[in-house]
């Protein structure tokens, strides 16, 4: 039964089905899968919140970083109230990755940059203002690779 926990708290996070959601979005439900196991093996508070229902909508939510839910909006705005650095963080890490000739506007970089260097996983999709809506225009593929994403 352990097993199937993380779709019980994929439902209290998303209020959807996991495995109907995984008909559409295999690998997007699968890496949550993984940080949602990973937070719940760890004993952190904000994994076996979820297992508990729905966590309160204010600053003290065990999951901030991950607000905005399915289909919800964000922006660094929202994602500082849980890590108060983070739009410094891209800041410096795009100057270095750019300077490189590396592309600066990959999220999952980024993302993993950020969790590796221990700070909270701010979640598969990009902040609204992640990039600017001339950027989004001009490159609709990268506006149709993170688009689908859950927050």
């Amino acid at each position: 039964m352990e097993s199937e926990l993380w779709k019980q708290a994929y439902h209290t996070q998303y209020g959807t089905d996991a495995d109907q959601d995984m008909i559409e979005h295999t690998s997007d439900v699968e890496e949550w899968r993984i940080n949602w196991q990973s937070g719940y093996d760890a004993g952190e508070d904000w994994a076996k919140a979820l297992l508990n229902g729905p966590a309160p909508s204010d600053e003290g939510s065990p999951q901030p970083m991950l607000a905005g839910g399915a289909g919800g909006s964000r922006t660094f705005a929202d994602l500082e109230r849980e890590a108060p650095s983070i739009r410094q963080r891209y800041d410096t890490w795009r100057n270095e990755v750019a300077s490189r000739g590396e592309d600066s506007t990959d999220w999952d970089r980024f993302r993993s940059y950020l969790t590796a260097n221990g700070s909270p996983d701010p979640g598969s999709r990009p902040p609204d203002d992640f990039v600017g809506d001339e950027w989004k225009s001009e490159h609709p593929e990268w506006v149709a690779r993170y688009s689908n994403r859950a927050a």
